[in-house]
């Protein structure tokens, strides 16, 4: 899925370890980054490891890294829920990436704070904006300078993405039967849903709408360009997603989270977001609150914020590691 995103950049990877398969758990895609990467470092033999966010190819990035002495360089460091179970794995995975880093480059000074409170020290921690909305800048741009962005203005468009694994079973099934339900009552409500290829959200899915819904077009999992477009056309954006919660303000579209917690609540304190969880009633009420473009409401969360960093905290990083 990450590669289409690198061919947009014109990134070639060195080294391609090719470990997805189809039903692995958590357990197998740590064991087969970690054999893969560890002859990478034996022949690299780094100073400094990079590693971006929160997934499990990170941790165990810095794990080794840690293990041999590399000095481990944490890049969107100090989210944080405090609750390990949400988001899972990630909120572990940040955490265990935290105690091995030597530098923290945070996206916000509440996620400064965080790593301040848990003893890192101040002059460890750099406070930059998120290295996401880098990519999400020069892919916005050239969007919009070299395609057509339509938009279908007669209805309200909404954009949803769902996939977070400690939501799977009911509780996203729940989330589903509240977009049905809107669409139900709305004919006026077109739905745009690149739906994920993991089985468990493509059975939640196949449990509460069978074969579709006349306003729902199915997207396949979408490039990092066609997605950003996807963004742009949007009037609103339901996800349970980390990094789309940066984005949406970034682009002034407003975002319904549909999570118990979240380790980015600037979105949610600017206005750009609401958290609205997975009960099925809220998410009903929140989603058809926001319907009119019109309204009070809605003009005020769909305003271009930046909460996470003004598209430039690349060059930051770049900058202090090579003079500090």
């Amino acid at each position: 899925m990450v590669l289409p995103i690198m061919d947009f950049f014109n990134i070639k990877p060195d080294f391609n370890f090719d470990i997805m398969k189809p039903g692995q758990s958590l357990n197998d895609i740590a064991f087969s980054i970690m054999q893969n990467l560890k002859p990478v470092f034996e022949k690299i033999k780094p100073t400094h490891v990079v590693v971006q966010g929160d997934t499990t190819s990170a941790a165990v990035a810095a794990f080794l890294a840690f293990y041999q002495s590399v000095n481990v360089v944490h890049v969107e460091a100090g989210l944080r829920t405090y609750d390990m179970m949400s988001p899972w794995p990630e909120e572990f995975n940040r955490r265990l990436i935290g105690l091995a880093s030597k530098w923290h480059f945070t996206p916000t000074s509440l996620a400064s704070n965080n790593l301040i409170k848990e003893g890192v020290l101040p002059s460890q921690i750099y406070m930059v904006g998120n290295s996401g909305l880098d990519a999400l800048r020069i892919a916005s741009e050239q969007i919009r300078l070299n395609r057509s962005v339509s938009k279908n203005t007669e209805r309200f468009n909404v954009l949803v993405t769902l996939h977070r694994r400690e939501s799977f079973g009911q509780e996203m099934r729940d989330v589903m039967s509240a977009i049905k339900k809107v669409i139900d009552r709305n004919n006026q409500v077109n739905v745009r849903w690149p739906l994920h290829q993991n089985p468990n959200v493509r059975q939640s899915f196949q449990d509460v709408f069978g074969e579709g819904h006349p306003q729902i077009q199915i997207l396949e999992p979408l490039g990092y360009p066609e997605f950003i477009t996807e963004m742009i056309a949007t009037d609103l954006i339901v996800t349970d997603s980390g990094g789309v919660q940066e984005e949406a303000p970034f682009l002034g579209k407003p975002i319904l989270v549909c999570r118990q917690n979240t380790e980015r609540p600037e979105a949610v304190e600017c206005g750009s977001a609401r958290l609205v969880g997975t009960n099925k009633e809220k998410i009903i009420q929140e989603i058809e609150s926001l319907l009119d473009r019109n309204s009070e409401t809605y003009k005020h969360m769909a305003v271009s914020r930046t909460p996470f960093g003004d598209g430039y905290s690349s060059q930051k990083i770049l900058d202090v590691i090579c003079t500090v």
